[in-house]
């Protein structure tokens, strides 16, 4: 307040007025050695830990996840956060795939540090961080020690209902680094991130990505935020991860002042009674009497027996894993066969890289090849031997079209295939109709319950008998005719003929006996 009574005194004096620099918020300051402060405004879960000098976010240990995270939230539009970052590991190798993440949330989501190692299933309301470790190959290999694997750094920026505000596109951009400096800065609505190596000043901090975020007020004085480090050593070959200093701002000055740290605060952690871990210890309403004493004394033995107990447990363990560990020899030569096995993936990493090398130029040497023959083609050169090939083929092509053309006029003009389906049509409508008429007769004949159309067994009889009759008298109109013929030649020849006169009276008989029956 001081200081904004006097930038209002020299603007009414007229002179020019003081700019306040942007000082640390202490709640969100983590400094080495490590304070009394520390404990009171930053956590830790999973497998990270506080050491005298750094934070220990994950171990070199495979598989492994570490969180660290403010027990205090702010609420301001305007920040910024740099953070001191190391990623390395014993091997000095660039390519364990572990992963930093740094949450700058509007909501807390009460996970598990394994969660927040993993994005928390994409289920987060605010800014995510990602550093992807050996995601992406090195093509600059012009640096004698330059990195085979660089990280990818990239943001996410999610609403309340964990919604990607930013569409398919994932702002992001690739370094090699083991000590780095990430700044992220957020004004007027833009949320920035820049790099930088930790002995560099901030002015030459290098752009990464910027983002417009959804509106101003995205992180603003109307909720809380939370923020979040998160750190995953990876499978297989691991990765440590270590945070240095952590340093906030606010940007427009409106908390300063607030929750600032005493000298006693900020005071570099000791062993003494007074420390933040051992007040636990301490009771105020413990008592200096003999029952005092006697309770402490009790309490002493409990925790002495537990603590004996477990050393024992432990050194027990110890023994039996060393008694099962191989002999010196056979690891020695174990980490023989390993030093070969990595020289050997060492040399096929070289080999690939000069195979992608190769490859690379070999393509671009067919796009130049094409590129230029295509050009000279367009350029129309009847001298060019690959635009006369083009143009021969192309009139061939025309030729074949026009071919195309007349066969298709003339099956056009021919009709005969019209005629024959018309035909082919009527003789199956006839041969349906017959169908249909046989089709008739069968349904009648089969019926039980049918009228009888035809005559009675009497009445068949008595037809039948006529037509015999009518066919009979027929035949023998006929026959009678040749007998008479017969009859007229025997009897002028019938001292000749005696045997045709028989055979005509016998016909005569058989006839009419026939006829009467």
């Amino acid at each position: 307040h001081a200081l904004r009574l006097l930038a209002a005194a020299l603007l009414l004096q007229g002179a020019a007025p003081i700019i306040a620099q942007p000082q640390y918020d202490d709640r969100f300051v983590l400094r080495q050695p490590l304070q009394n402060s520390t404990f009171n405004h930053w956590k830790t879960s999973g497998l990270a830990i506080f050491l005298k000098d750094k934070l220990v976010l994950t171990p070199e240990l495979s598989d492994k996840a570490g969180l660290l995270y403010a027990k205090n939230t702010f609420n301001l539009r305007d920040f910024e956060l740099e953070v001191d970052l190391s990623i390395h590991n014993k091997q000095s190798s660039s390519f364990p795939k572990g992963s930093f993440r740094l949450y700058v949330l509007r909501d807390n989501p009460m996970r598990r540090a394994s969660d927040f190692a993993h994005g928390l299933d994409g289920q987060f309301d605010g800014f995510q961080l990602l550093v992807r470790e050996g995601a992406v190959r090195n093509t600059d290999t012009a640096l004698k020690n330059a990195p085979k694997r660089l990280h990818q750094i990239s943001g996410l920026v999610q609403d309340e209902e964990f919604n990607d505000v930013l569409g398919k596109q994932e702002p992001q951009c690739e370094l090699g680094f083991e000590d780095q400096t990430i700044q992220l800065k957020s004004k007027g609505g833009e949320l920035s991130v820049y790099l930088r190596d930790s002995e560099t000043s901030s002015q030459n901090a290098k752009l990464c990505f910027s983002i417009k975020l959804p509106d101003e007020d995205f992180f603003s004085e109307d909720h809380d935020t939370y923020l979040f480090l998160s750190g995953y050593s990876g499978q297989g070959l691991p990765n440590e991860h270590l945070v240095h200093q952590i340093r906030f701002k606010d940007l427009k000055h409106l908390h300063d002042g607030e929750e600032v740290d005493s000298e006693e605060d900020r005071r570099v952690f000791s062993g003494k009674a007074k420390d933040v871990l051992r007040k636990g210890a301490i009771k105020t309403q413990d008592e200096f009497t003999v029952e005092g004493y006697n309770r402490q004394l009790v309490r002493h033995n409990k925790i002495y027996s537990q603590l004996v107990s477990d050393f024992i447990s432990n050194s027990e363990q110890i023994v039996n894993i060393l008694t099962s560990l191989p002999h010196h020899e056979v690891v020695a030569q174990m980490a023989e066969e390993a030093d070969s096995i990595n020289s050997r993936f060492t040399l096929l990493n070289e080999q690939f890289t000069k195979y992608e090398g190769d490859i690379g130029w070999y393509r671009d040497y067919i796009h130049k090849v094409m590129a230029e023959r295509n050009e000279l083609r367009q350029q129309g050169d009847l001298n060019n031997k690959g635009f006369a090939e083009q143009q021969s083929i192309m009139a061939n092509v025309n030729k074949i079209n026009t071919m195309f053309d007349s066969y298709i006029d003339i099956m056009s003009r021919n009709h005969l295939l019209e005629e024959i389906n018309s035909f082919d049509t009527q003789v199956k409508q006839f041969d349906k109709q017959m169908v249909d008429k046989d089709e008739q007769l069968l349904a009648k004949f089969d019926a039980n319950n049918a009228q009888e159309e035809f005559l009675s067994k009497i009445e068949m009889q008595n037809l039948f008998t006529q037509q015999v009759r009518k066919i009979m008298n027929k035949q023998l109109r006929s026959l009678d005719k040749d007998v008479k013929l017969m009859f007229g030649q025997s009897s002028i020849l019938g001292h000749t003929t005696k045997f045709v006169d028989i055979i005509m009276y016998l016909s005569i008989a058989f006839l009419g006996v026939f006829g009467y029956q």
